[in-house]
């Protein structure tokens, strides 16, 4: 029985000239100097010669870089969330830090490619938002983004003669898990520009025992909750809840019921804020 040879060729191009390595391992291992493409080449001989089968590698650089930094807006209002989305690519893992500076004074950092910059005690102002990724090769950051801080706008307290803008007994029950976005749409007489609603929250029947979140609609969802009920029970609350501060005048709803049940509610409001 013949016993065939094999030859493993790495080819790393420079220019126009070639560097080859060569192996008569079975299963060599190669470390490229530099990134990109390469071709490597398996040579296999036996008595009626030799065939070869040539493929290219892409090496990628292990030094980070950012593909993405995104800052959710350019002006927001001191204590508003602020959404940061980024992405990288390099050598993993890839360690993600989203830092705020006021002149080159570091005041803030978010860690996590995904997250939100929490604008609570920062001073009205014109900051700098970067992007770092970082990993055992190096780091980089992003190019800064302008983010200006504005004083919170005074708001009016306005008076309603109590509405019920949701039911949802007269269509599908809050399903646990799941958030729910309610646009007001002008409903009740509330104008395009309220930033709060002075409302009742009630609980109607859950499947089980659980809680009910309501939030900005375009805020994450929030570690309190409005309102906790029992199984069967029927309870109220009231709560003033901010809307969304994109100007969709969103309120979103997360309900959390045992054992992913479903639960009904009322939403009245009485009164809103505005400018």
């Amino acid at each position: 029985m013949a016993r065939a040879a094999a030859v493993w060729g790495g080819v790393l191009f420079l220019g126009t000239a070639a560097l080859a390595q060569t192996s008569t391992q079975q299963n060599p291992a190669f470390t490229f100097s530099t990134p990109g493409s390469k071709q490597v080449t398996l040579t296999t001989c036996n008595w009626a010669g030799c065939t070869s089968v040539t493929k290219t590698v892409t090496v990628i650089d292990p030094m980070p870089s950012i593909v993405s930094a995104v800052v959710g807006v350019t002006t927001a209002e001191v204590g508003q969330l602020v959404s940061l989305s980024g992405s990288g690519k390099g050598k993993p893992p890839l360690a993600y830090t989203w830092r705020v500076l006021l002149g080159t004074t570091l005041v803030r950092q978010v860690s996590g490619a995904l997250g939100w910059l929490d604008t609570s005690d920062l001073a009205p102002g014109v900051y700098a938002v970067q992007l770092r990724i970082s990993n055992s090769s190096g780091l980089i950051d992003s190019l800064p983004h302008a983010l200006i801080l504005l004083p919170p706008a005074a708001s009016d307290f306005y008076t309603l003669n109590p509405c019920r803008f949701l039911d949802t007994r007269i269509g599908p029950p809050l399903q646990s898990g799941t958030t729910r976005l309610v646009t007001l749409d002008g409903a009740c007489g509330i104008p395009p520009n309220a930033r709060a609603l002075a409302v009742n929250v009630t609980a109607i029947t859950g499947s089980g025992s659980g809680s009910l979140v309501l939030f900005p609609g375009n805020y994450p969802v929030p570690g309190t909750s409005t309102i906790e009920f029992k199984a069967g029970a029927t309870i109220a609350n009231s709560s003033i809840m901010e809307l969304s501060t994109d100007g969709t005048g969103k309120l979103a709803i997360l309900a959390t019921v045992q054992g992913n049940g479903v639960v009904h509610a009322t939403i009245d409001v009485f009164g809103y804020f505005a400018p």
